[in-house]
């Protein structure tokens, strides 16, 4: 396929399968925002506001995968 082929074929699928909504560019106005730990991610959370570990928690433990 070249080039015009591949858009006239994206164009056609997304014209027949609907483009959906176009949403929002404001972070604050999005409907199921991510979480961590129940706690949703809005405005600067600290780790402590998160329930995850303090950095000298953990400093000097060693993740093996």
């Amino acid at each position: 396929m070249i080039i015009g082929e591949v858009i006239a074929f994206i164009k056609a699928y997304v014209d027949s399968h609907g483009g959906g909504d176009p949403g929002t560019s404001n972070y604050n106005e999005l409907e199921n925002r991510p979480q961590i730990n129940s706690t949703t991610l809005t405005g600067n959370k600290s780790a402590s506001d998160l329930g995850l570990a303090a950095e000298a928690e953990v400093s000097g433990t060693m993740l093996i995968i």
